[in-house]
């Protein structure tokens, strides 16, 4: 189908494959590889994870995964097996994207909200101040516009938020709400990330600023054991440090997200 294309109804298409937007578990699937959470689980970097309580990917700075390396087989502890779409002639490793609709919002943003709410004493907030952030977000409502598929709830309904609305949070609320709220190292922590993937997220901010961009997640990433503890340096966290080749191949971040897709389910 990519070499000779498809006809449909009378008409025929050809088939270029850009990328494979997905899940880590979908992706693991896919690429016939070891699970996201495994020690050689990294789909960018060739380092084994520490077992911390959790695997946990603490370097910021290894040897990159290449295509070739990958089509080769070259790290075994990392591959299952060879993958049937090897056989297309794509990037098995720059073609397939880390979805930031996966990765950011119901991954680090859902982790941040955790971490605040039932996290460990010292980054805990008190129920007083979760009351107050919840109070924010609902009254925030009545200000949203029409383009916003959904209202802010409030915390305590947090298990049941859907993606737009972790989106919504970092994006839009959070960093107002927070500022009074978030003790200051915790909000500039926080800063890091809502800054880092506005700019991923600019169709023209993403190329002028995609260096500064990636050294803030750096600085996130780096920070996050500091603050939170080295045993949360998940895969999900030290993933964000990869966002930036996305961006430099493909552009915007929106440009390769799964909320389209997941939108139109919605239809199906």
């Amino acid at each position: 189908m990519k070499a000779n294309g498809v006809s449909v109804d009378g008409k025929h298409y050809e088939i270029d494959i850009c990328c494979f937007v997905c899940d880590a578990p979908c992706r693991v699937f896919l690429k016939n590889i070891r699970p996201h959470n495994a020690h050689n689980g990294c789909e960018r970097f060739v380092q084994k994870g520490k077992h911390d309580r959790r695997v946990t990917f603490p370097k910021i700075n290894a040897q990159r995964r290449t295509n070739v390396m990958f089509d080769e087989l070259q790290d075994t502890d990392h591959h299952k097996g060879t993958s049937p779409l090897q056989d297309l002639g794509i990037g098995m490793v720059s073609q397939f994207v880390l979805d930031y609709m996966h990765l950011v919002c119901l991954g680090v943003m859902r982790r941040l909200l955790w971490m605040w709410m039932k996290g460990p004493l010292p980054v805990r907030l008190s129920h007083s101040l979760q009351s107050q952030i919840s109070d924010c977000l609902v009254q925030s409502g009545s200000h949203f516009p029409s383009e916003f598929a959904r209202k802010m709830r409030s915390l305590a309904e947090v298990d049941r938020w859907k993606a737009t609305e972790f989106r919504s949070f970092l994006l839009y609320c959070g960093p107002v709400v927070l500022k009074s709220h978030l003790r200051e190292d915790l909000y500039k922590h926080f800063l890091s990330l809502f800054v880092s993937v506005y700019i991923f997220l600019s169709p023209t901010l993403c190329t002028s600023l995609c260096d500064y961009a990636e050294q803030l997640l750096l600085y996130f990433v780096d920070n996050f054991k500091t603050i939170y503890g080295s045993e949360y340096l998940m895969y999900s966290v030290h993933s964000l440090i990869h966002l930036a080749d996305d961006v430099r191949h493909f552009g915007p971040l929106d440009n390769v997200s799964a909320f389209p897709f997941e939108s139109y389910l919605y239809q199906l």
